[in-house]
């Protein structure tokens, strides 16, 4: 079974009368379907929880000392499923995509109405974003192994998440030492922890960087458009139809 079919069964509803232009319940989904490839992710032990947070633990300890810098408030750590990752991280999307999703909005309502081409893709293009954030979190779901969560742009930062099948996954496929391993990936979050959080300043500095950034962001619906006439559809209906076959969905990323 193609591990796409029920959420392509979905697609029609972007088109029902929708406000928002990406459909978010939909991303998530198809995210947690690509990172898991159907299949259904087991709950990470409590006793990796437990090694965890020692492990970070101690990386605080030693990182303050080689640098002389001190932590204003320690991480919380958190080990994560695939899809407890990408619970995490979609509300940060939603809001770094918020400003680009309304330049969709502004520049299809300059698209010519006689253009079949940018009509076809006025409609659709919900569904390629959609699409897109889907696979691109699953993606980074499917392959991080941890990360310092500073919230990007808005939110109190302060977490620390290790994604347990695939640090897993990795141990085992190189044969390393489970805990030299599981210390030195904490000790890496853990320093850029202290980067962000020995000096309150650099966190706000960053966000209002980040958010400069994305404000700034364009985006170029003519080359999505020509990227639409090259799959040679004429409907929704066919668009649905390809987008069920899973080389075309790669292909939207």
């Amino acid at each position: 079974m193609n591990i796409y079919h029920p959420i392509v069964k979905e697609f029609e509803k972007l088109f029902l009368g929708r406000k928002d232009v990406i459909n978010w319940e939909l991303a998530k989904n198809l995210a947690i379907r690509v990172a898991n490839e159907g299949e259904i992710e087991e709950t990470p032990s409590p006793n990796l929880q437990k090694q965890f947070e020692e492990l970070v633990r101690a990386s605080e300890i030693l990182t303050s000392d080689f640098t002389n810098l001190q932590f204003f408030k320690f991480a919380a750590v958190r080990v994560f499923r695939r899809q407890d990752w990408i619970e995490a991280n979609i509300n940060g999307f939603k809001i770094i995509m918020e400003p680009l999703t309304q330049k969709v909005v502004e520049q299809s309502k300059k698209q010519k109405a006689s253009d079949p081409i940018s009509q076809l893709l006025n409609k659709i293009s919900p569904l390629i974003l959609t699409f897109e954030i889907g696979l691109v979190l699953g993606y980074i779901a499917k392959n991080v192994l941890g990360q310092y969560d500073i919230c990007l742009p808005y939110g109190e930062s302060g977490k620390i998440y290790f994604v347990a099948p695939n640090l897993l996954r990795l141990e085992k496929m190189l044969g390393l030492p489970s805990r030299d391993f599981r210390f030195w990936i904490a000790l890496h979050e853990v320093t850029h922890a202290l980067e962000f959080n020995s000096n309150n300043w650099i966190v706000d500095y960053y966000k209002e960087l980040f958010k400069e950034y994305i404000e700034s962001a364009t985006l170029n619906l003519e080359s999505a458009a020509e990227r639409v006439s090259k799959m040679n559809v004429k409907s929704i209906a066919e668009m649905i139809n390809k987008l069920q076959h899973e080389d075309i969905l790669f292909s939207l990323a």
